[in-house]
């Protein structure tokens, strides 16, 4: 059986000004915080830290689906210098590098990005060191535009994840949800949001930035 902490989880913020990261599950949950004795900004960088026991990599199939916002205010700048699209590409980035060096393993990933619509950036593929680059060259191509509608985006990551499911009943599927707001498009009452989210995969919540609603993504969790 599957550890119980690995089910659900949510970083409440990835950027560079907020840097809390709360992992939830049916385990007590567990809250990182940076303390840096810092009282003359609101917001500084960090970096935490995590030392797990080692254990061996799987071989058994996965899926990971990415489901990306895309709304206009991701074109904010996340500190002086990048915006906040560009830590999730950067992002994006490293992980495909990270698991290509395991040609071992069989991880297949797919794209989402979602405004007031819905685009596949990258159809169902599997992660090689041999298709890197052009992984890397479709994720760039995402470019902020219009309103957040995070009701279409968890409706469609349910119809991709079980249409996966049921022709791949042998490969784990994982969901990573990444938004720096809140919905201001389609359904936008968090209690209606929340029902949206299923709890047949295991799910990952990030917010990005100082705007997001925590609190959403923290209820997201405990679907």
């Amino acid at each position: 059986m599957d550890d119980p902490i690995y089910q659900h989880s949510v970083v409440t913020d990835m950027s560079v000004m907020l840097h809390t990261v709360s992992v939830q599950g049916d385990a007590t949950p567990i809250t990182f915080s940076c303390n840096d004795n810092t009282t003359t900004a609101p917001w500084s960088f960090g970096i935490v830290r995590l030392q797990m026991a080692a254990i061996d990599i799987t071989t058994a199939p996965q899926f990971i689906l990415f489901t990306v916002d895309r709304s206009g205010s991701m074109e904010d700048m996340s500190n002086k210098k990048h915006t906040k699209m560009h830590y999730v590409i950067h992002t994006l980035e490293n992980m495909f590098r990270y698991i290509a060096k395991f040609p071992e393993t069989s991880i297949y990933i797919r794209i989402d990005a979602f405004d007031s619509a819905l685009t596949t950036v990258i159809e169902t593929t599997l992660v090689r060191p041999d298709n890197i680059d052009i992984l890397i060259e479709k994720v760039r191509t995402i470019r902020p535009r219009d309103e957040t509608d995070i009701g279409l985006a968890l409706d469609n990551a349910n119809q991709v994840m079980r249409n996966y499911a049921s022709q791949h009943p042998d490969h784990t599927i994982h969901h990573i949800f990444l938004t720096d707001g809140d919905a201001t498009k389609g359904e936008q009452r968090t209690a209606s949001l929340v029902k949206k989210v299923t709890a047949d995969f295991p799910g990952v919540y990030i917010g990005i930035g100082k705007d997001h609603n925590s609190t959403m993504l923290q209820y997201f969790t405990q679907t």
